[in-house]
């Protein structure tokens, strides 16, 4: 079924990732990463440019700026699991 892509989520990712059109942001956003990292309860997916994007369930909710130190958000230690996609 795939991920839900916030509208939000997809400002942000414009905003501090890339300038690029909405079906650009929302390839980038649905990858097949962001399935893996909902099935396993994941709450951030590390995007290749470092910054990470914030999921709640099978929503992107946002992308947090690069320099975002996650360990400030009140996320409960046993969430605190990360799949980074490394393919450019």
């Amino acid at each position: 079924m795939g991920v839900c892509v916030s509208r939000h989520a997809m400002d942000r990712y414009r905003e501090r990732v890339a300038d690029l059109p909405d079906a650009a942001i929302f390839a980038e956003l649905s990858k097949p990463i962001f399935d893996q990292a909902a099935a396993i309860g994941a709450p951030f997916v590390k995007l290749p440019t470092g910054h990470r994007a914030l999921m709640r369930g099978d929503v992107v909710v946002t992308v947090l700026p690069k320099e975002t130190w996650v360990g400030v958000l009140r996320i409960g230690h046993d969430a605190m699991r990360e799949v980074t996609d490394v393919r450019s």
